[in-house]
């Protein structure tokens, strides 16, 4: 294998966290999609934008990861996950109101 071809560690760590990221990643989809059924369609394309819009997702995977180290095993509910994305939702939040406090016109390189 050449110097090129060889992963980093941050690129090994990537790939093996990859799966549970995604798995996060379509919990809070489908939680937000249940959360906004009925509401205007503008919130939920805001919400959507906010909190999709970047972001590596360690505070759900650290939760999850951690419930882990102490024994937690899936019984086929998703609790740990929708513990685990409260704290996305509430980071996201700090963001949406840093944004509005600060009436930051970028955030990520992106508008807010």
């Amino acid at each position: 294998m050449t110097d090129a071809a060889m992963a980093t560690p941050k690129e090994e760590l990537m790939v093996a966290i990859a799966p549970e990221v995604a798995k996060i990643e379509q919990i809070m989809r489908e939680d937000l999609r249940e959360a906004t059924t009925g509401s205007d369609p503008l919130l939920s394309e805001v919400l959507e934008y906010g909190i999709f819009n970047g972001g590596k997702r360690l505070r759900p995977l650290l939760l999850v990861l951690a419930a882990r180290l102490c024994g937690f095993r899936s019984d086929g509910k998703r609790d740990i996950y929708k513990l685990s994305i409260a704290f996305e939702y509430l980071h996201g939040a700090t963001l949406f109101h840093d944004d509005v406090i600060d009436r930051a016109d970028m955030r990520r390189g992106k508008p807010s």
